[in-house]
């Protein structure tokens, strides 16, 4: 009978926070309306954030989750198609909102996020990204496009993948169809370390500081991708307002409790197979910038 209850108060959670988000739709005045795809992708989200709440050591549940609030958020990245189940594109983090005893959660893209938007809304889309982290002993050589050269390229071997050295920049490479247009960004370590938070980040500091590294060099690949106005236009209030988390979320993985959360391993760019979740079973532990070839640094 406990069973039968608890699966019936998830149930009821789940098409709670289903309809919540949904009803941020609800306004056919503005525009907005829901995709089956959308549809998919919100249910994700609950599988998501069920898994953040349970791996979260200070006991977090649904009863301390402002649903509507939080709705009201994910609308705006269910439209765009961040999909919480595909691997590294957004990540629900939880946190203590003062003393109020609810909680908020940060939506953080990952890596794979911000490549998803630059392809989305490009004017013309890339064919891939390439992102690296060049160490000591690895041998890496810029190639600018010039007379001699027809497109941006570069030289890069890992000369012993068991031991790269001490990490002393990184380098992104934007690759298109018409390879004359490929764009390679290169940073030296101290240019990356620039781009940490001014309000702080404990993950820059910590063992996934590698992974931040990458990610500011996916961020200022994405810049150089040139968007189409006609399909952003449809979309500004959305790419506004996930900015605008962005900007929030920064400001709160610099408290205490966000950095005690995330050294408990509820990380941003982290490998989960949302697929393989059962969100019903208790045992689960559920910017546009050019880059001058002459002047590649960003």
């Amino acid at each position: 009978m406990a069973a039968k209850q608890e699966t019936s108060t998830k149930l009821a959670t789940i098409d709670r926070f289903t309809n919540a988000v949904l009803a941020c739709y609800g306004d056919t005045s503005s525009g907005f309306e829901v995709s089956d795809r959308e549809r998919d992708i919100i249910k994700g989200y609950f599988l998501a954030i069920d898994l953040a709440l349970k791996n979260s050591k200070d006991g977090y549940n649904w009863g301390m989750v402002e649903i509507d609030k939080l709705a009201s958020r994910l609308k705006h990245y269910a439209r765009l198609g961040l999909d919480m189940q595909m691997d590294n594109q957004l990540f629900p983090i939880p946190y203590r909102s003062g003393n109020s005893g609810k909680i908020t959660m940060n939506l953080i893209r990952g890596y794979e996020g911000y490549k998803y938007i630059a392809k989305k809304f490009a004017i013309e889309p890339y064919s891939d990204i390439v992102v690296k982290l060049v160490g000591k002993n690895d041998t890496f050589k810029p190639i600018y496009k010039d007379a001699n050269h027809e497109c941006n390229s570069y030289i890069y071997e890992e000369n012993n993948p068991f031991d790269k050295g001490e990490i002393v920049g990184g380098f992104a490479y934007v690759m298109y169809p018409d390879r004359t247009k490929n764009k390679l960004i290169v940073m030296t370590l101290a240019e990356i370390k620039k781009h940490k938070p001014k309000n702080g980040n404990p993950i820059w500091d910590g063992e996934w500081k590698e992974k931040m590294w990458e990610k500011t060099l996916m961020i200022q690949a994405a810049k150089t991708v040139q968007l189409d106005p006609e399909k952003v236009r449809d979309f500004k209030q959305d790419l506004d307002q996930i900015e605008a988390d962005e900007m929030n979320s920064a400001a709160a993985q610099a408290s205490a409790e966000a950095s005690e959360k995330m050294g408990s391993g509820d990380m941003v760019d982290v490998d989960v197979d949302f697929n393989e979740i059962d969100p019903l079973d208790e045992n689960n532990p559920v910017e546009n910038l050019g880059v001058d070839n002459n002047n590649p640094m960003v």
